[in-house]
C-alpha cells in the first residue's frame, strides 16, 4: 500500500489545482474536437483507458471497490457529465462547452440550499454572480449584448449548450457524492467508465479512422 504525502490545504495550492484543471479542461476540449469519431465513440473508449488508470491507482492505494444505491447514483451522474461535455464539445466550441460546464457553482449552491437546506453565505452568492457575469460578458459580442448561447443559433450549436449545462448540473451533483451516505468516489468512478463504455459501444465498432494519432488522442483523453 502506498503512503501518499498528507494534503497541504493553502490558498496557493487551491489556485494551482484550479488553474491545472482549467489547463486539462481546454486540452481535453481540444483533443476531442481533433478526433474524428462520434461523440459516444470517444467517451466510451477513452473510459476505457481512464477506468485502467483508476483501478491501478485504487489498488496502488488499497481502495476497496464499493456498491451501493449511492454510489450507483453518482456513477450515473459521473457518466452523464462525461458524456454529455464530450458531446457538447463535438456539437458547439469547446470554449462554450467548458464555460457552461463551469455554471456548476450555481447549480451546487442551490442543490445545497434546496436538499440540505444549506443557506449559502453572502460570499458564496456574490463570488457565483460575479463568475455569471464573466460567463456573460466572455460570449457577448463586441459592442453588442448578445451572449454567446445564442450567438449564430444552429440546432447543433443550441444543443451542444444546453447539453454543456447539463453537464455542469451533472458536475455539481459529483461535488456532494462524499457528502452522501455510503458515497465513494473513486467506485462511482469506476461505474461511470462502465456505463459510459457500454453507451459508446454500439458507435465505436463502426468507426473507421484508426490510425496511430487517433489512438494516441484517445488514450491521452483517458
Amino acid at each position: 500500500m502506498i503512503q501518499l504525502s498528507p494534503r497541504v490545504n493553502t490558498p496557493a495550492v487551491g489556485t494551482f489545482y484550479v488553474f491545472l484543471s482549467a489547463v486539462f479542461f481546454s486540452l481535453g476540449g481540444f483533443m476531442i474536437k481533433i478526433v474524428p469519431w462520434q461523440s459516444l465513440s470517444v467517451s466510451g473508449v477513452r473510459s476505457i483507458f481512464a477506468l485502467i488508470t483508476l483501478l491501478i491507482y485504487m489498488k496502488l492505494i488499497n481502495h476497496p471497490f464499493r456498491l451501493n444505491s449511492s454510489v450507483i447514483f453518482g456513477g450515473i451522474c459521473s457518466a452523464s457529465m462525461s458524456i454529455t461535455f464530450v458531446c457538447a464539445t463535438k456539437m458547439t466550441s469547446a470554449a462554450n462547452a467548458i464555460i457552461l460546464q463551469f455554471t456548476h457553482p450555481v447549480f451546487l449552491i442551490l442543490i445545497l440550499w434546496v436538499f440540505y437546506h444549506k443557506k449559502p453565505d453572502k460570499k458564496a452568492v456574490i463570488t457565483c454572480f460575479v463568475a455569471l457575469l464573466g460567463i456573460i460578458g466572455s460570449g457577448c459580442h463586441l459592442g453588442g449584448i448578445i451572449c454567446f448561447f445564442f450567438d449564430k443559433i444552429t440546432s447543433g450549436g443550441t444543443i451542444g449548450n444546453v447539453l454543456a449545462i447539463i453537464s455542469g448540473l451533472s458536475y455539481a451533483i459529483m461535488f456532494q457524492m462524499k457528502q452522501m451516505k455510503g458515497g465513494d468516489f473513486e467506485s462511482s468512478l469506476v461505474i461511470s467508465y462502465i456505463l459510459a463504455f457500454l453507451i459508446g459501444l454500439p458507435t465505436s465498432v463502426h468507426e473507421t479512422v484508426h490510425t496511430p494519432a487517433v489512438w494516441l488522442v484517445i488514450i491521452l483523453l483517458g
